[in-house]
């Protein structure tokens, strides 16, 4: 994931695991987060495409995770400010 962010040329820098889709929208909706420059980056919600309720449950533990420890996974789509990751150091 470094090599790739290091080699990227954009303003942010989206981390999506391959077998995850972001929905519609998506390019306008970190456009519209990042426009503020008090905030770095961020993650889309995770949800399963699966009607079991047991699925459900899994995207609560994930919300609560998030709300509790701000640490999304990356099923859900992470993205920064790629000048904030290069002074972090990358990952």
């Amino acid at each position: 994931m470094n090599a790739g962010a290091f080699s990227a040329t954009g303003d942010i820098l989206l981390f999506l695991h391959a077998d995850t889709i972001l929905e519609d929208g998506w390019v306008q909706a970190i456009a519209g987060v990042v426009k503020d420059r008090s905030i770095a980056g961020g993650a889309f919600a995770f949800a399963i495409q699966n009607p079991s309720k047991k699925y459900r449950v899994v995207e609560e533990w994930v919300r609560l995770r998030c709300f509790l420890f701000r640490l999304p996974y990356g099923d859900q789509g992470i993205f920064v400010k790629r000048d904030v990751f290069h002074e972090l150091g990358g990952i």
